[in-house]
């Protein structure tokens, strides 16, 4: 039985039933490319998508030209809670790091974003907090367990489905994911592009 890559965006039981495959001589392929896509679609958009708790992250303070920033973009969306935001004091080799009062921040939960009087420096802020989505494809209409979008795990069916057959018509029996060299790029049509600008995020560190 074939390992389900934990962060995956799709389901190798949801790729059979499009394709009308009933049995399972295919699913070691169907979850290394499921897997690869739920990858590159998080590299392509900058974030996980599947809900975490990300532990004490560094940010900077200030922009590469030196001017204080006044919103915070964290690194994985959308914001779920702030479990702990501060900054340091001292030099980085020997940090103090001082708790910021959550009266002098808001949280801006789809933007991840914190919105803050935040002390100027580098690598200077540190945060805790959950972001993502919930993934439960057992029921992907209670949304209390199940919130990513749906154009996100259309793209990732979408990708792997067009690499299944293309893998047939070039005459391939297997494929390794561990050793593939996909290039995912090359199966994005004008559709799939527009999914992944509508999640990309941008950093300025």
């Amino acid at each position: 039985m074939p390992t389900t890559f934990p962060r995956a965006l799709t389901t190798s039981a949801k790729i059979k039933s499009q394709l009308g495959i009933s049995v399972s001589d295919f699913d070691a392929i169907l979850e290394g490319f499921i897997a690869s896509a739920s990858m590159f679609i998080e590299n392509e958009c900058n974030t996980r998508f599947k809900r975490a708790t990300y532990t004490q992250e560094i940010y900077n303070g200030s922009y590469p030209d030196g001017s204080k920033k006044s919103v915070l973009v964290l690194k994985n969306a959308p914001l779920v809670q702030v479990t702990a935001f501060q900054y340091r004091t001292g030099n980085k080799d020997n940090p103090n790091w001082v708790d910021l009062p959550t009266i002098n921040f808001q949280e801006i939960p789809e933007s991840a974003s914190i919105q803050a009087n935040i002390p100027a420096g580098i690598q200077n802020i540190r945060v805790s907090y959950v972001a993502g989505y919930l993934i439960d494809f057992t029921d992907i209409y209670d949304d209390t367990k199940h919130t990513l979008p749906f154009d996100i795990s259309d793209l990732c069916e979408r990708l792997v489905i067009r690499r299944f057959k293309k893998r047939e018509s070039e005459g391939r029996s297997s494929e390794s994911f561990n050793n593939s060299s996909i290039t995912w790029s090359t199966e994005l049509d004008a559709v799939d592009k527009a999914v992944l600008e509508n999640y990309r995020r941008i950093f300025i560190s």
